[in-house]
């Protein structure tokens, strides 16, 4: 089977992670759910913990591919389709029950929730490995790109439920089960790996084409417009009709629409392999002819030829070369870890930690921010926008730290792990102003926590490449996943859900409904304590891969000069 054009991959991966964060949509339909089944504040955090924690299954989508990752084209596919399945039948079953179809015990409600997210989980896994493999070189922007689609889809799904459900959640849960799955089951048909370095990726510098810097500059234009239309349009969000809305979502469809340009002159449907050593011996032997035509120079020897620069030692020449395969796609070096032995090494704990408080943080204000609104005194459906601001700003964290960290590293060779440092304690900061922080502040506040909650994800996805290695990185990034699922639980569950309950007694409050500043202040403050130990333990780990960082920055140098110089061969 012939592999599909990265760039059609590439180009196909981004609706399919548009449709992958959906579980940040929980605050929208949670409401429902609780009236429903009559929960309380913590019973209905259970349920959104049991959605992150349905990511940890995710480790079997991460040990199938990478059981069939010699099947370039069907291993992406057959995981992919997996996925679909599991999200279709965990939001239907969601649906059932938030509309009285069904009333299964709460426990499997539970069920339902972790079957529905670990579907997101899988398509993620398939689109984020599947891209890496096929670009290794260029994986910080890779990972930022496409963890960037799934932290804008929130505020899609949200933009697409104000504009066409609002104020229903119940016919929106249906959306949330049927769309994705028609977004992968139209995927598979162009979700695949190219094993070698495909001829659209070389720098043709000085002719107008699509080189592969250019696309992702593109594909970030079109993406940072639709994150600032959302933005835009989510602070307008309160002082528009249902109409405005729907308008509102026409628009974000168009806006969409350039993606699709992302393969054009990339080389046809199918991938093109580079094969420098017959371009290079075609090359010389056309200026050998076009030497010889020429009339002899007055010092009795022809002219100099116009292509003088060496073919590289590794890409063959002549007849020798000319039965090789096309070369593989290198990749930096680093140590191979199968996810057990890498769950033994201190470079996973180091890296752990951060991640569980950066992404724990975030979950800790997404699930909650209907109740945060509703403590503070603000509108109904004041958490919306706030969501919808969060998911804009988590975008915009991904695409940064992917950008800026790749770009750092193959210019001075700068460690990822420094970003990570610095995310850890900007989420301090952003602990303490919630901590601190009334109602007013609440639109600030929500896009900072977002931005860092991105950047740990990207950091994260690209840290775990590098520091263990491409043959088994299916499985242990699905093995990251238990950082935002063990964040979910015990921060956004366990914590928030006993400091929120143990304001409403210190205040003399009953319900389930909690009013006033205190009902998480203290969370923030304990969240604030646990990030001095994050931000000590990502610069541990700064320290500890600075060197190995030094090897990385060669490879990627070398292959920008190996790219660069085959190039000027052609």
């Amino acid at each position: 089977m012939r592999p599909v054009n990265k760039w059609s991959t590439f180009a196909a991966s981004l609706p399919i992670g548009l449709s992958s964060g959906i579980v940040y949509c929980f605050s929208i339909w949670s409401a429902d759910l609780k009236a429903a089944y009559h929960l309380d504040q913590g019973q209905l955090q259970l349920v959104g913990a049991a959605a992150n924690i349905g990511g940890l299954a995710a480790i079997f989508a991460g040990l199938l591919y990478d059981a069939l990752q010699d099947w370039h084209q069907l291993g992406p596919r057959l995981v992919l389709l997996l996925g679909m399945v599991t999200n279709l039948g965990g939001y239907l079953g969601l649906w059932a029950v938030v509309t009285g179809r069904i009333s299964p015990p709460y426990w499997q409600v539970c069920a339902l929730a972790a079957i529905a997210c670990s579907g997101n989980t899988w398509t993620d896994t398939v689109v984020l490995v599947t891209n890496v493999r096929n670009l290794p070189q260029h994986r910080g922007t890779v990972v930022g790109i496409i963890k960037s689609c799934e932290g804008l889809s929130a505020s899609v799904f949200t933009a697409i439920y104000l504009g066409v459900f609002a104020p229903h959640a119940k016919p929106f849960l249906l959306f949330m089960a049927v769309a994705p799955a028609v977004i992968d089951l139209v995927g598979t048909l162009f979700v695949g790996h190219v094993p070698f370095i495909q001829h659209s990726e070389l720098k043709r510098r000085g002719r107008r084409t699509f080189t592969t810097e250019r696309r992702f500059a593109f594909t970030l234009c079109v993406l940072g417009t639709v994150a600032v239309y959302l933005a835009a349009t989510a602070l307008a969000a309160s002082h528009v009709s249902p109409a405005v809305h729907s308008v509102f979502v026409g628009g974000l469809c168009l806006l969409l629409l350039p993606l699709l340009a992302l393969p054009i002159r990339s080389g046809g449907f199918f991938s093109k392999p580079w094969e420098p050593h017959h371009a290079a011996a075609a090359a010389r032997a056309a200026e050998e002819a076009r030497v010889a035509a020429l009339p002899a120079s007055p010092g009795g020897g022809p002219t100099r030829p116009l292509l003088s620069h060496p073919i590289k030692p590794g890409g063959g020449g002549g007849a020798a070369g000319a039965d090789r395969a096309p070369p593989p796609t290198p990749a930096p070096r680093a140590t191979e870890l199968p996810p057990v032995r890498m769950l033994l090494h201190p470079n996973f704990w180091l890296l752990f930690w951060p991640c569980f408080f950066g992404m724990g943080v975030g979950l800790v204000f997404v699930n909650n921010a209907a109740q945060l609104v509703q403590s503070l005194h603000g509108p109904p459906n004041g958490h919306a926008p706030l969501l919808s601001l969060f998911s804009v700003a988590n975008f915009a964290g991904r695409v940064f730290t992917g950008w800026h960290s790749e770009r750092a590293l193959h210019a001075r060779g700068t460690p990822r792990p420094i970003y990570l440092v610095a995310f850890s304690a900007a989420t301090v900061l952003v602990c303490l102003g919630f901590a601190a922080s009334p109602r007013a502040t609440l639109p600030l506040l929500a896009p900072l926590a977002g931005f860092t909650f991105g950047g740990t994800w990207t950091l994260m996805s690209t840290l775990v490449s590098e520091l263990f290695g491409m043959k088994h990185f299916a499985s242990n990034y699905c093995a990251f996943q238990l950082a935002p699922a063990a964040g979910s639980y015990l921060l956004a569950t366990r914590l928030a859900g006993a400091l929120y309950a143990a304001a409403m007694r210190a205040t003399g409050q009953h319900g389930t409904t909690c009013l006033g500043r205190r009902c998480f202040a203290t969370t923030w403050l304990a969240l604030a304590v646990l990030g001095l130990a994050s931000t000590g333990m990502a610069a541990w780990l700064f320290l500890r891969t600075k060197d190995a960082y030094r090897a990385e920055y060669e490879a990627v140098h070398a292959f920008d000069e190996l790219t660069d110089s085959e190039d000027d061969e052609e």
